[in-house]
């Protein structure tokens, strides 16, 4: 390692007055690194090289800080689950400070997954060079398989370039998971056969490690080209883990268990999911029933966007009573390289699903079209 190497940055931010926030950065340093008094290390190595150090603290607002802490890398041993422990770990528990962004050294960069097809890759699936891409899902929980193909099978006549799986949906008796991605893959490519367009099925796969595998076995066998995952509810480094398995897979990550975290929004759905593996990441948008702010949706886009090393950028799906009106809007705030997203509204169309979900891809392309050019929102 160079001498750059040897150090990583976690960006953290304080709410509260100035000698709070230098303060509590220090604080962090010190957990985030030896959690333990500095007088009681006598090794000056340790004090010089391992202990983290603040190098900044500037006012962002009033009584709103952020600080940066260089924290060693000889502190990790490879892992995801030491990566997020030294980087935030017992500092979670600090009422008043979030982490929002970290900086890693190229080494420690490539170390991580990220994502295996990307943008270009999801692109390439949809055969959709320019315009945002489109997605709706199958929904209620309680519906046999053979009703959920049915929904699918009238979704993908409609021109939609991917359906997914409600989050809710995992191995229950009313539609198990073998019989239901049976069903759908062949409502899918009864629509295609009529139409000349595969909507791409992403099944929910929930569960163990153990069942992950075995799930994503009978995904490969079903010849479907990705899946939808929640990372929080499987755990990170079992995300990590499993799209590291299946490189040639898409990973569509779902935000369900990601709120209320020691993890900032934006660098959460943004920057973490896509470093560990997601291709797409879903989060809430902003103006829907969880009133996120405006702010911390458009950052997560952008970091999932952004150039970060060697990783390929993923695609932002910002989703949550998405309608059919607020198309202009969506493109306008997060540009061409996003994932659009009607569920629910979409699917209260009832007989009309097939005519509703044409008038939504025919829209989006026509916007797309008006729009020129393909760029993406600040």
């Amino acid at each position: 390692m160079t001498a750059d190497d040897t150090r990583f940055t976690a960006v953290f931010r304080i709410h509260g007055d100035r000698d709070h926030a230098r303060s509590l950065a220090q604080a962090i340093a010190i957990e985030q690194s030896v959690e333990m008094p500095l007088a009681a290390i006598t090794d000056t190595r340790i004090l010089t090289e391992v202990v983290g150090r603040v190098v900044g603290v500037h006012s962002v607002a009033e009584h709103l800080f952020e600080a940066r802490i260089s924290l060693a890398t000889e502190t990790l041993d490879g892992s995801i689950g030491q990566f997020l422990n030294m980087l935030v770990g017992n500092s979670s528990f600090h009422a008043s400070a979030e982490l929002i962004d970290f900086d890693l050294p190229e080494p420690l960069l490539a170390s991580f997954p990220g994502p295996a097809l990307g943008i270009p890759g999801l692109r390439k699936l949809a055969n959709a060079p320019t315009r945002p891409l489109t997605l709706s899902n199958l929904k209620p929980q309680g519906l046999p398989a053979d009703e959920l193909a049915a929904i699918a099978l009238c979704l993908a006549r409609g021109g939609l370039d991917f359906i997914k799986d409600d989050h809710g949906l995992a191995n229950q008796r009313s539609a198990p998971f073998a019989e239901r991605i049976a069903k759908v893959s062949a409502a899918v490519q009864t629509a295609a056969n009529e139409t000349g367009h595969l909507a791409h099925y992403l099944p929910n796969i929930t569960g163990t490690l153990d069942d992950l595998r075995h799930q994503i076995d009978l995904v490969r066998r079903a010849r479907l080209p990705g899946v939808m995952i929640m990372p929080m509810l499987v755990g990170l480094s079992t995300f990590a883990t499993i799209t590291a398995e299946n490189r040639d897979l898409l990973f569509l990550s779902h935000p369900a268990f990601g709120g209320r975290s020691p993890v900032g929004f934006s660098l959460l759905f943004g920057k973490l999911l896509r470093l560990l593996g997601a291709d797409a990441t879903l989060f809430p948008t902003h103006g829907n029933r969880f009133g996120i702010p405006r702010d911390d949706t458009l950052s997560a886009a952008a970091m999932a966007r952004a150039p970060l090393g060697s990783a390929l950028p993923a695609l932002p799906i910002p989703a949550g009573g998405v309608r059919h009106d607020m198309l202009p809007s969506m493109i306008g705030d997060y540009g061409l390289d996003t994932m659009l997203f009607l569920g629910g509204t979409l699917l209260a169309s009832g007989s009309k699903l097939t005519a509703d979900a044409r008038l939504f891809t025919e829209a989006v392309e026509t916007l797309a079209t008006d729009r020129g050019p393909r760029t993406q929102a600040p």
